[in-house]
């Protein structure tokens, strides 16, 4: 139960996150400060900049293994994405995949870097 708040609290942090600077970042779009282009390449970013902090906090505050706890943690949010594409109806493709193993790789590296930095 314990291993589950952790990762719970820490997926509901990194999803409203998220959220937060997402919305502020399409408010700027909306506000036509951004380009398209621009616009996605920085939400992109900040999504593995927000999913790598969050990781790196999980990986310090682990004992062992950070690469698993980063990889727990990288497949609950894309868990939680998948559940929105799929409410929301968006066509799965072979760039979401590759997004999807990115986030996992992020996450991965976010909590190796954590663990070394203890």
């Amino acid at each position: 139960m314990k291993q589950i708040k952790k990762y719970g609290i820490k997926a509901l942090i990194t999803e409203l996150s998220l959220l937060f600077i997402l919305s502020i970042t399409t408010f700027i779009y909306y506000k036509d400060i951004l380009n398209t282009i621009s616009y996605q390449i920085i939400n992109y970013i900040l999504f593995l900049i927000i999913i790598l902090i969050n990781s790196f906090t999980l990986g310090k505050k682990s004992n062992k293994n950070g690469y698993l706890e980063g990889l727990k943690l990288g497949l609950i949010i894309i868990t939680i994405n998948l559940i929105l594409v799929l409410i929301f109806k968006i066509n799965i493709n072979l760039r979401l995949i590759f997004y999807s193993l990115i986030i996992l790789l992020t996450s991965s590296l976010g909590a190796m870097i954590g663990i070394n930095k203890k």
